[in-house]
């Protein structure tokens, strides 16, 4: 497994064909987790993280956050920010956190789409 790491700035990192441990840390980041079984932190600040191929986990933590899982079993967590969560193919799971409740949108799965 490959850990990448970022810092306190704003940081853009891409993940490797295997699986990745990802941390974004402070600063308003993009992850990208490619393909693989990765596991992606934003931390801080308004991140994108982006799973890829594979059985992804993605933390927003705080911070007004944007997850896509994209295809495999996901799991997307929003954090105490106004996250927005997108599984996309595969059976996600998702879980908000203290975020805007006035503006929640839920998909079960994709065949739903109108």
């Amino acid at each position: 497994m490959a850990t990448i790491q970022g810092n306190n700035g704003d940081n853009s990192l891409i993940g490797t064909a295997n699986n990745d441990m990802m941390w974004g840390y402070d600063g308003n980041d993009t992850l990208w987790g490619q393909d693989g079984n990765d596991q992606l932190i934003g931390g801080n600040g308004s991140d994108q993280l982006i799973g890829g191929f594979g059985n992804d986990t993605l933390w927003g933590e705080d911070g007004n956050d944007t997850l896509w899982g994209e295809n495999g079993n996901d799991q997307l967590m929003g954090g105490s920010g106004n996250a927005t969560l997108w599984g996309a193919d595969g059976n996600d799971t998702v879980w908000g956190e203290n975020g805007n409740e006035d503006r929640k949108r839920t998909r079960v799965n994709s065949s739903e789409r109108k």
